[in-house]
């Protein structure tokens, strides 16, 4: 019997605190003044109303960003954020992504003068990936050119046809 007591302890059990950082969620639990006990349970990322972004322990892992027309839910542009990038467009209000091929900040448009104003911000439910909402500020939001010398709205401006064949959709 003293066993099962020791396993089972009878006394009441009283939480005493509660609390959490990052993934991670702990509640203190006093069951009497022998035995107090901290529980802690993760928590799921699509379940919390906290931002919990992994940026890996340098901050430098890159998360892909899909770039939306806020008035036409057209889609400009698929590129990548580090924090420093991440933290530049929440700052700055103008999309900022991480260049992969030249390994540094890129906030887009600031030598074309097509910026992207940020208007909203949205993360998935793994919190892996953002979705941000913009109105160009310039022409347009693709680097490439058409024949008139003026940029595409989208870098999406091709299809593919049948074989290994483009075509361009937006004139």
């Amino acid at each position: 019997m003293a066993l099962r007591r020791r396993i089972n302890p009878t006394p009441p059990a009283a939480v005493t605190g509660t609390g959490g950082s990052g993934n991670l969620h702990c509640v203190h639990v006093r069951v009497n003044e022998y035995h107090n006990f901290l529980i802690f349970k993760a928590m799921s990322k699509e379940s919390t109303a906290e931002l919990l972004i992994d940026f890996g322990e340098e901050e430098q892992k890159l998360l892909p960003v899909v770039t939306q027309d806020y008035t036409t839910k057209e889609v400009l542009i698929l590129a990548f954020v580090n924090k420093e990038a991440f933290d530049e467009t929440r700052r700055s209000g103008y999309a900022t992504y991480w260049s992969r091929s030249r390994n540094e900040l890129w906030k887009k448009g600031l030598t074309s003068g097509d910026m992207l104003k940020i208007e909203e911000i949205r993360i998935n439910c793994e919190q892996n990936s953002l979705l941000y909402l913009v109105t160009p500020q310039g022409k347009g939001a693709c680097h490439a050119k058409k024949e008139n010398g003026m940029p595409y709205s989208s870098c999406y401006y091709r299809k593919i046809n049948g074989g290994n064949s483009l075509e361009i959709i937006e004139k």
